[in-house]
């Protein structure tokens, strides 16, 4: 039951903070390069295949892939850095920091 309540106190403190890691996402995405932008924008948003993505972008399969990486990658990295400067990560749990870190990527 312990962990029940751990969870239940680290989503709490997650949605508090939501419009706040909302801000950062959008920043961060903004200041992406357009080549990432793009590629996040037809896989993750429109939920475009790789084909379909490699089709409309004029790239090899591989490319988008490659592209999609990095992005997710530099993204992460970048809302990592904004939400420890703002101290939102500090502000959660620290058994949610924890134990979920790797769900920060994108």
């Amino acid at each position: 039951m312990e962990s029940v309540s751990r969870f239940a106190e680290a989503r709490s403190g997650i949605a508090a903070r939501l419009p706040e890691t909302h801000k950062h996402l959008t920043s961060v995405v903004q200041c992406a390069p357009r080549p990432y932008r793009e590629v996040l924008f037809l896989k993750d948003v429109l939920h475009l295949s790789t084909t379909h993505t490699a089709e409309a972008l004029g790239l090899s399969e591989e490319i988008v892939r490659r592209r999609l990486s990095l992005a997710r990658f530099e993204l992460c990295d970048a809302l990592a850095s904004k939400m420890i400067d703002s101290d939102t990560l500090g502000k959660l749990p620290s058994t949610y920091v924890r134990a979920n870190s790797p769900l920060l990527i994108l």
